[in-house]
């Protein structure tokens, strides 16, 4: 049993569709698992292999990583990795996250609202802690072991987490019979010397702060001793000229005072809509007209 003080992993994949899966709908075309390379928004995000050209020079770019991850039900999650900023690009969600040194505030856009908001670094792991729905999945708040490994064509330090296991259940609800997990295992890779890149991202999927960043998260299933990806990477590319422009803050949006965990949410609403339609939750039933009696 989770105490009341652990904090699931804060999976877009899990909880964002879950309204979408009661209609026999994804968020994303087969659960994200393809598609990642197509990931420009039709929001004129910034190219993430843009070249350099007269408008880009090289002194205006960034030595960086690319990341392409994706969750196992909500699609694409991609990371723009440098020493001096970061950004990530949630697809499914339909939002975005920027931060650059020096004072690392966190900016939270919308690209289909036209709409951005602030979020302090010391509140960003609460900033992600909600629930949509009622479904939490992994639990990574203490590693018990820490061991470095070896990778093939990325040259950095990395290591993988060893977490205690859990019950836990993928329905809405929580109306499946849990499934019960041995362990989670969590590789990460140091991608960026900035610490304050890496919890950014670690945090982003309310999970501690780990020696790099989270790369993969995979749970081995007690019954069956079966691995189930939960996040995975499917490339890390190293990028020399990424543009200044990826980290500058949206032109023309609407600054919000302040945001919660809700704003990440805003593109679930027509879903949700949809599916009240569906139920005739919310409407107002005329009466039966009455019968005459015989």
């Amino acid at each position: 049993m989770k105490s009341a003080e652990t904090k699931p992993l804060n999976l877009y994949l899990v909880k964002v569709p879950l309204f979408r899966q009661l209609l026999g709908l994804t968020l994303c075309t087969t659960l994200g698992l393809v598609c990642s390379l197509g990931l420009a928004l039709v929001t004129n995000l910034p190219s993430w292999a843009a070249p350099t050209t007269k408008e880009t020079k090289k002194e205006d770019c960034y030595k960086g990583w690319m990341v392409l991850q994706e969750s196992s039900s909500g699609g694409p999650i991609n990371c723009t990795i440098t020493d001096q900023a970061i950004r990530i690009d949630i697809q499914s969600c339909y939002f975005s996250v920027l931060a650059k040194a020096p004072d690392w505030n966190i900016c939270v856009f919308r690209p289909d609202t036209k709409e951005m908001g602030f979020v302090k670094l010391s509140q960003w792991r609460q900033f992600n802690t909600s629930t949509v729905g009622a479904t939490d999945e992994c639990t990574l708040e203490k590693p018990i072991e820490k061991k470095a490994i070896k990778l093939r064509g990325v040259n950095v330090p990395s290591f993988q987490y060893t977490f205690p296991g859990e019950k836990i259940t993928t329905a809405i609800f929580q109306t499946e019979k849990p499934r019960e997990v041995s362990n989670y295992f969590v590789d990460s890779y140091q991608l960026s010397k900035a610490p304050q890149v890496t919890a950014i991202q670690c945090q982003l999927f309310n999970c501690v702060k780990l020696d790099g960043l989270l790369i993969n998260c995979i749970g081995k299933i007690k019954e069956t001793n079966e691995p189930h990806w939960f996040i995975r990477t499917k490339k890390v590319v190293r990028n020399e000229s990424i543009p200044a422009s990826t980290f500058e803050l949206p032109k023309n949006y609407k600054a919000l005072k302040t945001i919660d965990s809700s704003f990440k949410f805003k593109g679930m609403s027509g879903s949700i809509d949809e599916f009240g339609e569906m139920l005739n939750i919310g409407k107002e039933r005329p009466a039966k007209p009455k019968q005459p009696k015989l």
